[in-house]
Protein backbone atom coordinates (compact mmCIF):
# COMPACT_ATOMS: atom_id res chain seq x y z
CA UNK A 1 0.00 0.00 0.00
CA UNK A 2 1.11 3.53 -0.66
CA UNK A 3 0.60 6.10 2.04
CA UNK A 4 2.51 8.93 0.38
CA UNK A 5 -0.63 10.95 -0.41
CA UNK A 6 -1.89 10.68 3.17
CA UNK A 7 1.51 11.61 4.58
CA UNK A 8 1.71 14.65 2.28
CA UNK A 9 -1.77 15.74 3.38
CA UNK A 10 -0.95 15.38 7.09
CA UNK A 11 2.35 17.23 6.59
CA UNK A 12 0.61 20.10 4.84
CA UNK A 13 -1.97 20.35 7.66
CA UNK A 14 0.82 20.53 10.24
CA UNK A 15 2.85 23.06 8.27
CA UNK A 16 -0.21 25.27 7.78
CA UNK A 17 -1.01 25.30 11.51
CA UNK A 18 2.61 25.95 12.51
CA UNK A 19 2.79 28.89 10.11
CA UNK A 20 -0.64 30.21 11.16
CA UNK A 21 0.53 30.37 14.78
CA UNK A 22 3.98 31.82 13.92
CA UNK A 23 5.82 29.00 15.71
CA UNK A 24 9.52 28.73 14.80
CA UNK A 25 10.75 25.18 14.19
CA UNK A 26 13.17 25.26 17.11
CA UNK A 27 10.25 25.84 19.52
CA UNK A 28 8.51 22.57 18.57
CA UNK A 29 8.47 19.92 21.28
CA UNK A 30 5.70 17.65 20.05
CA UNK A 31 3.27 17.56 17.14
CA UNK A 32 0.41 15.11 16.74
CA UNK A 33 -2.42 14.45 14.34
CA UNK A 34 -5.25 12.25 15.61
CA UNK A 35 -8.15 10.90 13.57
CA UNK A 36 -11.33 9.98 15.43
CA UNK A 37 -13.76 7.80 13.54
CA UNK A 38 -17.35 7.02 14.47
CA UNK A 39 -17.73 10.41 16.15
CA UNK A 40 -20.68 12.75 16.42
CA UNK A 41 -21.37 15.44 13.84
CA UNK A 42 -20.08 18.82 15.11
CA UNK A 43 -21.67 21.78 13.42
CA UNK A 44 -18.67 24.07 14.07
CA UNK A 45 -16.19 21.60 12.54
CA UNK A 46 -18.09 19.95 9.68
CA UNK A 47 -19.20 21.81 6.60
CA UNK A 48 -22.78 21.51 5.37
CA UNK A 49 -22.07 18.71 2.88
CA UNK A 50 -20.75 16.44 5.62
CA UNK A 51 -24.27 15.55 6.66
CA UNK A 52 -25.29 14.35 3.20
CA UNK A 53 -23.64 10.96 3.37
CA UNK A 54 -21.00 8.89 5.03
CA UNK A 55 -20.00 9.00 8.67
CA UNK A 56 -18.50 12.04 10.39
CA UNK A 57 -14.94 11.85 11.66
CA UNK A 58 -12.57 14.34 13.23
CA UNK A 59 -8.97 15.33 12.60
CA UNK A 60 -7.34 16.93 15.65
CA UNK A 61 -4.00 18.72 15.36
CA UNK A 62 -2.04 19.44 18.55
CA UNK A 63 1.23 21.36 18.59
CA UNK A 64 3.23 21.62 21.82
CA UNK A 65 6.06 24.13 22.16
CA UNK A 66 9.19 23.82 24.27
CA UNK A 67 7.47 25.97 26.93
CA UNK A 68 4.54 23.48 27.00
CA UNK A 69 2.07 25.85 25.34
CA UNK A 70 -0.44 23.75 23.38
CA UNK A 71 -2.04 24.88 20.13
CA UNK A 72 -4.98 22.72 19.09
CA UNK A 73 -7.38 22.73 16.17
CA UNK A 74 -10.17 20.40 15.05
CA UNK A 75 -11.22 19.69 11.49
CA UNK A 76 -14.34 17.77 10.50
CA UNK A 77 -14.54 15.40 7.56
CA UNK A 78 -16.66 12.53 6.32
CA UNK A 79 -15.73 8.92 5.56
CA UNK A 80 -17.82 6.42 3.69
CA UNK A 81 -18.69 3.05 5.19
CA UNK A 82 -17.03 0.05 3.53
CA UNK A 83 -19.21 -1.10 0.63
CA UNK A 84 -17.73 -3.95 -1.47
CA UNK A 85 -20.16 -3.41 -4.37
CA UNK A 86 -19.25 0.25 -4.66
CA UNK A 87 -15.52 -0.46 -4.33
CA UNK A 88 -15.56 -3.15 -7.04
CA UNK A 89 -16.44 -0.44 -9.55
CA UNK A 90 -13.06 1.20 -8.95
CA UNK A 91 -10.61 0.17 -11.61
CA UNK A 92 -7.59 2.24 -10.58
CA UNK A 93 -6.36 -0.10 -7.82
Amino acid sequence: MQFSSAIKLISSILEREIKANDIPGQWLKNVSVTFQFDTEYKHKCHFWGSGLGGKPCMCIVKITTDLDKIYSKEFGCTVWVHNPKREQRRYDF
